[in-house]
């Protein structure tokens, strides 16, 4: 099977709109677009400096430097085991292995058993990855953690083959867990992180919790939109699956519904084959010119593949074709600049 580049997937994508009867038959099972974890090759040349430890956010920092923020809140709550895993994370940026082997021994002390898998990155030798290898291949069948950092450690030591291999175990296993996002980045550098989401043409409910979404949801089966508009809130908070089911359930209530095939569409959209997608999105917008739905999310796909350009011309044709609409506002948002 021919392999698509990620500019030639674009290209289609957008002809699926321009040109009346082009018919989209886009597949993907391997393309210019992945990383090296994914080509062809098994082994490269090994990557300089240290492996790179991935940790969920600290909440509350402000711009700037993130190390300085990190170090003051440590000063003041010095039993945070978070702060110190943090600052370990960001000596690791730096090239400082010595500091971040040493926050990271603080944050074992603390408690925190993640910071044996920490330290075996911080202890990672290029000319002996097997030592950092043996350590994490120990911890990763209990820690999603471990079994990540396993990935990212081969990597770096040029072994494309086994880190694609332990990267896509980690994401296949737990799709929707934080490393298992992070896994699917790591195997598509060249993708925006995370998933796109859908966007409700409407705007949701006044100040409606997700509990009061979930609550019109099951109350109101055979109401498309309020399938649209909780599946579109468990979307936003990584429950991508519980989302789909509510993007079919909108369907079952109103099969002529293309927001709601838009809904199922972007919802599905999977890195490996980002083709699927986009398949059904460009003939719903080639077909579909007063609905900005598929539009704005062909838009939003561009954009998340790589291709601004032909994403910003997209996001302004909804400007263009829908001025008043809230997609149109967002369109007006998203559009790089």
């Amino acid at each position: 099977m021919a392999r698509l580049s990620p500019q030639r997937l674009a290209f289609l994508a957008v002809a699926a709109v321009a040109g009346a009867g082009v018919v989209v038959a886009l597949s993907l099972r391997s393309s210019d677009d992945t990383p090296q974890a994914a080509t062809a090759a098994t082994v490269a040349a090994p990557l300089s400096g240290l492996p790179l430890v991935a940790l969920p956010p600290v909440q509350g920092l402000a711009g700037g430097d993130q190390l300085v923020q990190l170090q003051t809140l440590a000063a003041k709550d010095p039993k945070r085991a978070d702060l110190q895993m943090a600052i370990g994370s960001e000596q690791l940026v730096r090239g400082d292995g010595e500091a971040a082997a040493a926050a990271f021994t603080a944050a074992r002390r603390l408690g925190d058993p993640s910071a044996d898998v920490a330290l075996a990155v911080a202890g990672y030798d290029p000319k002996q990855p097997d030592a950092t290898v043996a350590r994490l291949k120990l911890l990763a069948p209990t820690q999603p953690f471990a079994a990540y950092e396993l990935g990212v450690v081969q990597l770096w030591a040029g072994r494309i083959a086994l880190a694609t291999s332990a990267l896509k175990a980690l994401r296949d296993a737990a799709p929707e867990s934080f490393y298992g996002v992070k896994a699917d980045d790591l195997l598509h550098p060249t993708m925006q992180a995370g998933y796109p989401l859908f966007v409700p043409a409407e705007d949701p409910p006044g100040a409606a919790s997700s509990e009061a979404l979930a609550a019109a949801a099951r109350n109101s089966p055979n109401d498309a939109v309020a399938q649209l508009q909780y599946g579109a809130a468990l979307q936003a908070a990584g429950h991508r699956q519980a989302a789909l089911a509510a993007y079919r359930q909108a369907i079952k209530a109103d099969p002529t519904s293309v927001e709601a095939q838009v809904a199922l569409a972007v919802g599905a959209f999977s890195k490996d084959d980002p083709a699927k997608a986009f398949g059904t999105i460009g003939p719903l917008a080639r077909d579909h010119t007063g609905d900005p739905s598929p539009r704005f999310h062909l838009a939003l796909m561009l954009l998340w593949i790589g291709q601004p350009d032909q994403a910003r011309a997209q996001f302004q044709q909804v400007e263009k074709e829908a001025p008043t609409t809230r997609l149109a506002r967002l369109a007006a948002f998203f559009a790089p600049k």
